[in-house]
């Protein structure tokens, strides 16, 4: 295998090396949205526990308000922002369309590598025919 070769495969490996690095970063973005977003049953759970306009008028005590106001407070400090969600998908597509670059990257040099191999066997064939060695 000449230099070249292995230079081309080296390159490869780096390519690969590096797809994986942007897999686990992705990785890592999902999972941290996950754990930061709320779910339709956190929200369900909230409309469950407020009261209705009527019913703050008629039955709700100032305890009652600031616990309401509590859980506000809670929700908007939790709760994820379009701007926040759309940045971070942002993020991912960047990431994906990274890979999706790398990987197209690393099909061409295979083949470049693959047509280079088949051409460097042909000719190893024929020498070992004219050597009187080969099959």
């Amino acid at each position: 295998m000449t230099d070249e070769e292995k230079g081309q495969i080296g390159a490869i490996l780096e390519i690969v090396q590096q797809m994986q690095g942007n897999i686990s970063t992705m990785q890592a973005d999902i999972s941290a949205i996950q754990g930061t977003m709320a779910t339709k049953d956190d929200v369900a759970a909230v409309r469950s526990e407020m009261a209705t306009k009527d019913g703050l008028k008629n039955f709700a005590t100032k305890d009652d308000v600031a616990a309401v106001r509590e859980d506000i407070e809670f929700i908007k400090e939790n709760m994820v922002t379009k701007a926040e969600a759309e940045e971070t998908e942002s993020r991912l597509m960047g990431h994906i369309d990274g890979f999706a670059r790398q990987n197209q990257k690393f099909d061409i040099e295979l083949v470049a590598a693959r047509s280079q191999f088949n051409r460097v066997e042909e000719r190893v064939e024929v020498l070992e025919l004219k050597a009187g060695i080969g099959a």
